[in-house]
């Protein structure tokens, strides 16, 4: 019975159809898992990625805010008084003020012998143990890095005490625990869990922080990360469940105490929209398996068309391509499979476009950010572009003042309501975007320089109205620069760039807009040239004194000279002293001229003295040697190794740079008048001169500016001024010198004034070492006619 049941053409087709239904349902099952399998996988992957990103500008956020509220710290002014005089209490209160105020948990002051000399914790009068942030911070004006600290994660920074040199070290941390990487979880798509772990020096892990439980063990089969980046995405077992792991490089500034992140993402959530669509097609081939047991080839034609669409959709979703699949009017099964499908196409579609979103945009002032600007302004310039384009970017003053006077909450506030007055100030067509904490950026598409800064001043005149926050008016200023392309740059960093340094030309002019100009521009490739060549140039002899003789007029022989520094470029040929010694003070790099000048002036000094040429040497300091407070140690050292008289140097200095920092200056001054050290005021009658002014310097010569004495023979006004301020010098105790002198008929007159020395061209012009000794020896001021 059974054979003729299965031997029966019916039967046969019958089984025939359900196998075939079975194979198809099976197949497209398949399919689908496997398609959207891999969708969704990749979409964990970019999940698992961007979180990482994520960290990583919020470990740079949180790190900025802690260099901020350590950098109000340390410029204030009690609390530098209280380093200075080592007022422990009061540093450990500010500290503690400090912390409670930005959230930090850890607050310490480090001393310059890298002691700690105030902690929150428990580090007081110990050796400071992350000694490497500290070089770094006194290398780059700040270091961060994550650090165990008494077997706590901390994100730690260190900034330095400026007074106006280092003169200790303010650190700061927030400690990683559950509670911190759970608000690092928020930021992070749903399913998305954080661990800090730390390999201790046993080589055992240990889980620092956590959002959900970790089996160190499982840290073993996890690639190590990249520094300053990430591993490769790895799947890894825990408790049942599979998650897709990544290991995120923290940063630690060479400190390297094995420490760092571990996301994990679960793919169980990643899978979420599936299951239901799991179970829909679980659900269908049974009932399509009933269906065909009664409708045979009626129902496989029927079931095989709808799922050919959604495998065709899922196949469209894999290639990113979100199309709906069509429900048709029908209110079947494969109608809420389709409408299953389509509610797991639009979430998956939704949740790229927020993760693109906040990619691309700032999170206080929802405005584009630097990389959607950079994108949009690339193609402005580029080709089929708007061609000429304007860049301003927007600084925002007094942002520390009104942080300290309001709070953090405040200036979030404020920072958001400058995008909308901005965008109002700039209407039209145009490109807005937040550059940075304090900076805006616009780009002005077919606009020129005068578009550019009448948009500019808009904006100007549209901080004038203050803001209104909670009840509080704030007054909010901004510095403003311009770049145009192509005219001052071609590429998008370019633009920012020059638009940026435009911001710091306006602030150094005092104005409120500034449009960049190159010849202001310390980063030109001929300034830059000549910085990398300065100290080679130094080593290689390039650079050298010529001295000019100083007559003492009384006698009419040389007693002093000055040394005047004279760079011989191989290439470049002879560069003016005005360009490279002004750019030397711009960047930082004076502090090796001054090195390289007094060790060279001194060694010369020593020289002539073997030679029994009684000559002193006067040298030239800037501002920022005044403010060394290693200078007079350096001076009494070099004095030491060639055994000379602190009276044979004579150190010169502007009025206008003993006024940069005053008080600081004239400390510094004091300890080279109290080594002995000659010390004169150069450029006399150019800038602050007064009575009461010069009793306050430590000085004992007075150096009369050279546009008082060029044309001293012909102009009557000249020979008063001179007169009346050798006699004031004199009425001081002052010895006297005037530059510039250019013929017979001034010296003449400067002897019968009463002057003590005189120097210019009418003697000698500045020459090398050799020529000068020709000069002591044969000229009519040489010390040869002296001994005759």
């Amino acid at each position: 019975m059974r054979a003729a049941l299965f031997g029966r053409f019916q039967t046969r087709l019958l089984l025939l159809f359900l196998s075939l239904f079975v194979l198809v349902q099976v197949a497209t099952y398949c399919a689908v898992y496997m398609v959207t399998s891999r969708n969704l996988g990749g979409q964990a992957r970019q999940h698992l990625l961007y979180s990482g990103e994520t960290l990583h500008r919020a470990i740079h956020d949180r790190a900025d805010k802690l260099v901020e509220g350590a950098a109000v710290l340390s410029t204030d002014f009690g609390f530098r008084e209280a380093v200075a005089t080592g007022d422990s209490p009061t540093i450990l209160s500010a500290l503690v003020n400090l912390a409670q105020r930005i959230g930090a948990q850890r607050a310490m002051l480090v001393s310059l012998d890298r002691q700690v000399v105030a902690d929150t914790g428990g580090l007081r009068g110990k050796p400071f143990p992350l000694g490497r942030l500290v070089d770094l911070a006194d290398e780059h004006g700040r270091s961060s890095a994550f650090v165990v600290l008494d077997g706590a994660l901390y994100n730690f920074v260190v900034v330095p005490v400026m007074a106006p040199v280092p003169i200790a070290w303010v650190g700061l941390g927030t400690r990683i625990d559950d509670a911190q990487a759970v608000s690092l979880k928020a930021l992070m798509p749903r399913g998305m869990d954080i661990n800090f772990v730390h390999r201790a020096a046993d080589g055992n892990w240990r889980v620092l922080a956590s959002t959900l439980p970790l089996d160190p063990k499982s840290l073993d089969a996890l690639p190590r990360p990249v520094p300053g980046g990430n591993s490769e995405p790895v799947t890894l077992a825990e408790n049942g469940s599979d998650y897709l792991t990544l290991a995120v490089d923290l940063p630690d500034d060479g400190v390297d105490q094995g420490t760092f992140a571990v996301l994990r993402y679960s793919l169980d959530v990643a899978f979420g929209p599936y299951r239901t669509l799991v179970f829909v097609l679980l659900g269908l081939l049974a009932l399509g398996l009933i269906v065909v047991a009664v409708g045979g080839a009626l129902v496989a034609r029927t079931v095989s068309r709808p799922l050919h669409r959604l495998a065709e959709a899922a196949s469209k979703v894999s290639r990113g391509d979100y199309q709906p699949v069509e429900v048709g009017p029908r209110r079947d099964e494969f109608a809420q499979l389709s409408s299953s499908f389509n509610r797991m196409v639009s979430s998956i579609d939704e949740r790229e476009k927020q993760i693109t979103f906040q990619a691309e945009h700032d999170s206080e002032t929802g405005l584009p950010n630097r990389r959607r600007f950079e994108r949009e302004l690339e193609a402005l310039i580029g080709p089929g572009g708007a061609g000429t384009v304007s860049v301003i970017v927007v600084t925002v003053d007094r942002v520390n003042e009104v942080r300290n006077a309001f709070g953090y909450s405040t200036w979030d506030k404020l920072i958001a309501l400058i995008g909308p007055r901005l965008a109002g100030s700039v209407p039209g067509e145009r490109v807005l975007a937040r550059l940075s904490t304090v900076s805006f950026i616009l780009a002005l598409p077919g606009c020129g320089g005068d578009e550019a800064r009448s948009a500019a001043e808009r904006i100007r005149s549209g901080f004038e109205e203050p803001f209104v926050i909670d009840g509080f008016t704030i007054d909010a200023n901004a510095q403003i620069g311009i770049a145009n392309h192509p005219e001052h740059a071609s590429t998008v960093g370019g633009l920012i760039q020059k638009a940026s340094i435009g911001v710091m030309q306006a602030q150094s002019s005092g104005l409120v807009v500034g449009v960049y100009d190159p010849e202001r521009d310390s980063s030109t490739a001929r300034r830059l040239s000549l910085m990398g060549d300065l100290r080679r140039s130094l080593a290689n002899r390039e650079v050298q004194f010529y001295y000019q003789p100083k007559i003492h007029l009384p006698s009419g022989t040389i007693t002093q000279v000055e040394a005047l520094v004279r760079w011989i470029h191989p290439e470049l040929g002879f560069v003016p002293p005005v360009e490279f010694i002004t750019l030397a003070e711009q960047t930082g790099h004076i502090g090796y001229l001054t090195a390289w000048a007094l060790e060279s002036a001194i060694r010369q000094c020593a020289v002539w003295r073997e030679m029994d040429y009684p000559i002193r040497v006067a040298i030239n300091l800037s501002a920022q040697d005044l403010s060394d407070r290693a200078l007079p140690a350096t001076v009494a050292a070099l004095l030491s190794e060639h055994d000379i008289d602190p009276s044979w140097l004579v150190l010169e200095v502007t009025e206008s740079a003993v006024m940069k920092d005053p008080e600081q200056a004239i400390k510094v001054l004091e300890e080279l008048n109290r080594m002995n050290v000659t010390l004169s005021v150069d450029d006399y009658g150019t800038g602050y001169s007064s009575m009461g002014y010069l009793k306050k310097l430590p000085i004992q010569e007075l150096k009369i500016d050279r546009s008082f004495v060029l044309n001293l023979a012909s102009s009557p006004q000249d020979q008063i001024l001179v007169r009346s301020t050798i006699e004031m010098g004199h009425s001081l105790g002052l010895h006297v010198t005037a530059e510039g002198v250019e013929d017979e008929a001034s010296a003449k007159l400067l002897r019968e004034f009463g002057c003590d020395l005189a120097q210019g061209y009418y003697y000698s012009r500045p020459v090398p070492v050799d020529e000068l000794n020709r000069f002591i020896e044969e000229s009519p001021w040489g010390l040869g006619r002296a001994a005759e």
